[in-house]
């Protein structure tokens, strides 16, 4: 970070000194030269043997940590939370008597340091002071001898940041100052426990879960009925690295007084997270961590690999903030879920499964089949629905918009759309999501549509001039923002949760009932804030012939599966229907990767009956084309020959890795594990890895590991020295060429 004296060159201030007598002087230079600008920070005023002086400085590190419940935080420098008071003992070299001294804190990455600005602190403590309400204070508890014990009020609305803190003392009113600066700065954090401040929270469980958890779950998996599966994250929210990273891109990109505003930081930490250019100026880049879903991961880590933040924010500190390579939404979920928690802003990952991509804002998501090919056409299906996106809540009050908006707020740090130039998005609340009250900022438009959009599915019939005669075939209101999941709340502060026990279900805190009316009033009302606000909603004819895709609820990768789909005849006389199936390997976003198998049928439907098509899905057949967090999206496509009714059904699948086993156990100064899982596919695993990590417990260490066979046993031992005691959480991780996300998670209790 840039000293005092780089900041006023900066400026163009250059180097002042104090003004003489009798001179006229520039009122902002003169305070500057008052607060010693443009002077080396790393040297303190000098001063003879009569001269009062510091002598010692203690900041009460285990006193005040452990009231402001910052004692993890693993720099050993003083963490406080704003709107809370904090002690700190000054040791002069002897017993003052008409000096005059005070507290001087300088907030970190300033511009211009100045009272007026409010980046100066200066508090005299030469005599006894009553606390100053709603302001930084100073009182003299106690003086024993030349050992003054102060009391620090901090507001509840003080900027966030680092504070470099120094004892100024003047030996009368009208003498030059003389500074002794600390080598430590105060880091100054949002306080969910204070009532004043805004990002106050309710409830010891969760404000322990929410900002002081380093350990926690995303979810990942499809919308399919039990197709949730949590996948451990660690945080590390108070591992050191991560605490620099996050202040140093707070103090760089925040600006100094909108530091104090959860809104504005939680908003900026969203850009600041991913690394994408400025709209419109490609060559300006800014972030933390790259995108990545092409499946080509040459030069960095695939997403799949990371176990947790702690190693991210590491190799971004270590190559001098160069972006790191890879990450897709769970990573940037986790990775911004760190740095919120870090500063104090109570967050949590949210999964929402079948998760809409609105491109054009008209609250409906599109997809277009072709008529002759039987095919979706990419290049008129720009809409998208992933078979889940993860984001994160952060929770606050919300005094720049309507009453009634504060609580969770979304917030996303996974590059989609940009947002007023810039790839950001939230926090929009929740509840106005819920409500479809999609004026309200920000980005509450995109929100809703990834939970609550309608899914319209259209036939394309080509002509031989001008674009393609469009037909609606079906709208389903009941298509996106399934099962929307979080981890569950401990029943006691810091409390365990089960992995498989672990997932809490929000979904009602994010939409109505699907097709009740309060639903379908806050679809309409938020159509009317959109792209389409006359958006016509004519229901869909019904039709006598019915097809859905009926699959198991959980189908494991490497295992057979039946695809069945089932055509029920509601009509009076038989129907033929001749049927097109077709099967990708996709990602978890939906786009589609590798096709699988294609298949036509014609079927014979006596009337009022149902018949079925049975189709065997081979690993052998779909081992060779999968991907990561492998999905296989089925689409059927029928037409009935009396009617020449078109109808269309589709589903997505999540293949579920198979189960690690692990087993440990603590001795002497060492604990010592071991991971087996059997590989369940007909081919061989290649470029094999196993990661371990654990907060405060093992820092991220990866292991190259021997290909395993095909049905072969996977077998690794690993040992190491713990870094802290207590009631650990250690996560594994095993990633290969073909199937990764095989991960186990158990809790160690380190003596």
């Amino acid at each position: 970070m840039s000293t005092l004296m780089e900041t006023a060159d900066e400026t163009g201030a250059g180097i002042t000194s104090p003004p003489s007598p009798g001179r006229s002087v520039n009122v902002a230079d003169a305070e500057r030269a008052y607060l010693g600008e443009g002077r080396d920070d790393d040297t303190d005023s000098p001063s003879n043997p009569n001269q009062l002086s510091v002598k010692n400085f203690d900041y009460e590190l285990v006193r005040n940590r452990e009231r402001h419940h910052t004692s993890e935080y693993e720099i050993k420098n003083l963490f406080v939370r704003r709107g809370q008071a904090f002690d700190l003992d000054v040791t002069f070299n002897k017993v003052p008597k008409t000096e005059v001294f005070m507290l001087e804190l300088t907030v970190r990455g300033a511009v211009v340091s100045s009272i007026n600005r409010g980046t100066v602190i200066r508090m005299p403590f030469h005599r006894s002071q009553a606390d100053t309400p709603g302001g930084w204070g100073i009182r003299v508890g106690s003086t024993e001898g030349a050992k003054y014990s102060l009391v620090i009020n901090c507001p509840s609305d003080a900027i966030v940041s680092r504070y470099n803190v120094a004892v100024v003392i003047k030996d009368t009113e009208e003498a030059e100052p003389r500074y002794f600066r600390q080598d430590d700065p105060i880091y100054v954090l949002f306080n969910a426990w204070c009532r004043e401040d805004s990002v106050h929270m309710a409830g010891d469980i969760e404000k322990g879960e929410y900002v002081l958890n380093d350990n926690g779950y995303v979810f990942i998996g499809s919308a399919r009925p039990g197709s949730q599966h949590p996948r451990p994250w660690v945080f590390g929210q108070f591992e050191d690295s991560a605490t620099e990273v996050v202040f140093d891109l707070l103090e760089k990109w925040v600006r100094v007084n909108a530091r104090s505003d959860p809104v504005v930081v939680s908003r900026k930490f969203t850009h600041l997270i991913n690394y994408m250019p400025e709209y419109g100026v490609p060559e300006t880049k800014v972030g933390l961590l790259v995108g990545n879903w092409s499946g080509d991961y040459e030069g960095g880590e695939s997403p799949s690999k990371w176990t947790g933040s702690t190693k991210i924010y590491e190799t971004f500190a270590e190559s001098g903030g160069k972006p790191v390579n890879y990450g897709q939404c769970w990573v940037f979920s986790g990775v911004l879920c760190t740095a919120m928690r870090c500063l104090g802003i109570p967050c949590r990952s949210v999964t929402n499964f079948a998760s809409a991509h609105d491109t054009d804002v008209s609250m409906t998501i599109d997809t277009v089949i072709d008529s002759e090919t039987n095919e979706e056409i990419e290049y008129l299906s720009n809409d998208s629905v992933w078979n889940f996106h993860v984001w994160n809540e952060v929770y606050y009050s919300r005094s720049d918009t309507i009453p009634g908006m504060g609580g969770w707020q979304v917030v996303d740090a996974t590059p989609q759309e940009s947002s007023e130039g810039v790839f950001q998005c939230g926090p929009a609340p929740v509840t106005a999501i819920k409500q479809g009250l999609t004026y309200i900022n920000y980005d509450t438009k995109f929100a809703f549509a990834e939970v609550n959009a309608d899914r319209i599915n259209w036939v394309a019939t080509k002509k031989d001039r001008g674009p393609p005669d469009m037909k609606t075939v079906s709208i389903n209101t009941n298509a996106v923002g399934k099962y929307i999941s979080t981890k569950k709340l401990p029943l006691v502060p810091g409390g365990y949760i089960s992995r498989w026990n672990a997932r809490n279900d929000i979904t009602l805190e994010y939409k109505y009932a699907e097709g009740s009316v309060e639903e379908r009033n806050a679809v309409e009302r938020a159509i009317s804030y959109g792209t389409r606000p006359n958006t016509y909603r004519e229901d869909v004819k019904t039709d006598d012939i019915e097809m859905a895709i009926v699959l198991d609820e959980k189908i494991s990768v490497g295992s057979d599966f039946e695809l069945k789909v089932a055509v029920n005849n509601k009509s009076s006389v038989s129907r033929v229907i001749s049927l097109t199936m077709n099967a990708h390997m996709c990602y978890y976003t939906g786009v589609l990767a590798k096709k699988i198998t294609s298949l036509r049928k014609e079927l014979t439907v006596p009337a009022g009956k149902s018949e079925h098509v049975i189709e065997m899905i081979r690993a052998e057949i779909y081992s060779s084309c999968l991907v990561d967090q492998a999905c296989i999206k089925f689409y059927v496509y029928g037409k009935v020959k009396e009617t020449s009714q078109q109808t269309v059904s589709q589903d997505t699948v999540y293949l579920t890795p198979p189960e690690m086993k692990t087993e440990f156990k603590v001795v002497g100064h060492e604990v010592e594990a071991v991971v087996e899982f059997v590989n369940p596919l007909p081919i061989t695993l290649t470029n094999c890895t196993i990661t371990f990590e654990g907060a405060r417990l093992l820092r991220s260490m990866t292991l190259y590991a021997n290909d395993v066979p095909s049905k072969g046993n996977f077998k690794q031992k690993v040992k190491f020295s713990p870094r802290e005691k207590g009631k650990r959480t250690l996560v594994i991780d095993f990633d290969s060429k073909q199937i990764g996300n095989i991960t186990d998670v158990v809790e160690i209790e380190i003596p």
